[in-house]
């Protein structure tokens, strides 16, 4: 583990605060910048989305997947051949002016910090909007069965907090940080070759390796996501949620309806913000709405294609969803509603079984969804609220994964977010 940063900056998202003027100004905004990892050489690009700028190929140990919060000032290309997660700093920098933001611009670097774990596969970055101490990445070693924690804020400092979380054994697991506690899967206590835990355990960050509490009722867990104040996981037999109250957790179990066939389960899930329910795949069947509290708690979103990715936009407007057939969807996440026509933005995709594909993708961020194909060297922009292909930038290679982040904290409806 290395835990020196080269990172300049003022704090770990690119921000800093100036008592200069206050007078009326036109602010300045940036899209952000793409974070693409190539789908089969050892290398990521950086694409500026103000000017179309392509920024690398910059090397990396392995083929990688990519990560980043569209207001982070960092990236993640986290590559489980190599047993290493690298950070990218995107080299945008946010100082306030009050009302307004100046941006600066460098060209994007690697950090010397890194994280050096065996298997790192599931990655997960969560924070509380406006309180930028509270952002975490979480990188869980599926070799080991530990969870590597660093606090965003930190990467710009001299001396980054990084904490590693023991689950007990190696297992295929996840972690992710809320509300002040790190929530780590659980593997089975009874089978120690089952590769799916059980549960997870929640703890304080301050003080990781000691268990406050224990959640063991999802056997076969696979998938989570967390929202403002509920986080779900995908279990064998229904959804488990855990919500925030205070410094604890409340607990609900959702079960599968009785008529749901055995085959048919959760092992996917997006989550957002503003939103009181999460969406997840339906095995192969399609998506599903799962609303913790109402009744019917799963309605099912049929989709004809197979889905390729699915997502959320920041705020829970937009249910996106790409599918094999080449086109992309916009549906109404509570309800599956079509938000508008399906947008052919790839040719079909025929895909293959297992999870070694590397299958085109999407990222959604700055009001537009940013869609690769490891077939074509370009990254397809689509506006969400014009529901049409802005423009195509060519990136170079196969890209295989993508991120978007430094997304100025006051763009469009986001003001004040900033971490």
């Amino acid at each position: 583990m290395h835990t020196t940063s080269d990172a300049g900056g003022v704090d770990g998202g690119g921000t800093a605060d100036d008592d200069g003027g206050t007078e009326p100004h036109e602010p300045e905004v940036t899209m952000g910048r793409l974070l693409v990892a190539d789908g089969t050489d050892a290398v990521v690009r950086v694409i500026d989305l103000d000017d179309g700028t392509v920024h690398g190929p910059i090397a990396i140990e392995a083929a990688a997947r990519v990560y980043a919060d569209p207001f982070a000032r960092y990236g993640y290309a986290v590559q489980g051949s190599a047993n290493r997660v690298h950070i990218v700093d995107s080299g945008v920098l946010f100082e306030s002016h009050g009302d307004h933001y100046h941006i600066a611009k460098e060209a994007p670097s690697l950090l010397s910090t890194r994280l050096d774990g065996d298997r790192p596969v599931h990655f997960v970055v969560h924070g509380e909007e406006d309180t930028p101490s509270s952002w975490y990445a979480a990188s869980f070693n599926d070799g080991s069965g530990i969870l590597d924690v660093i606090q965003e804020r930190s990467l710009s400092t001299t001396e980054p907090r990084i904490v590693h979380v023991p689950s007990g054994r190696p297992h295929h697991g996840v972690g992710l940080v809320v509300a002040g506690h790190v929530l780590l899967s659980l593997p089975d206590p009874e089978d120690a070759t089952a590769s799916l835990p059980i549960g997870v355990t929640a703890r304080a960050v301050a003080t990781p390796d000691e268990v406050e509490d224990t959640f063991d009722g999802c056997p076969g867990l696979h998938g989570e996501a967390a929202g403002h104040e509920l986080v779900a996981f995908g279990c064998s037999d229904g959804v488990l949620f855990l919500e925030v109250h205070g410094d604890h957790f409340h607990e609900i179990k959702r079960e599968y309806p009785g008529t749901v066939p055995d085959d048919v389960r959760v092992g996917t899930l997006a989550a957002a913000h503003d939103l009181d329910v999460v969406i997840g795949n339906w095995s192969n069947e399609g998506l599903v709405v799962i609303d913790p509290h109402a009744e019917p708690h799963f309605t099912p979103i049929p989709i004809e294609s197979p889905v390729l990715r699915f997502a959320l936009d920041a705020h829970g407007e937009h249910l996106v969803v790409l599918t094999a057939d080449g086109r992309l969807h916009a549906l109404a996440p509570t309800t599956g509603e079509p938000l508008g026509e399906p947008i052919r933005v790839i040719d079909a995709f025929a895909v293959e079984p297992g999870h070694a594909q590397v299958r085109p993708t999407f990222t959604v961020g700055a009001e537009r969804v940013f869609v690769v194909d490891p077939r074509v060297d370009e990254v397809i922009e689509v506006e969400l609220e014009a529901w049409a292909i802005e423009r195509r930038i060519e990136v170079g290679g196969s890209p295989g994964s993508i991120a978007i982040f430094s997304v100025s904290p006051d763009f469009g409806e986001h003001d004040g977010h900033e971490h």
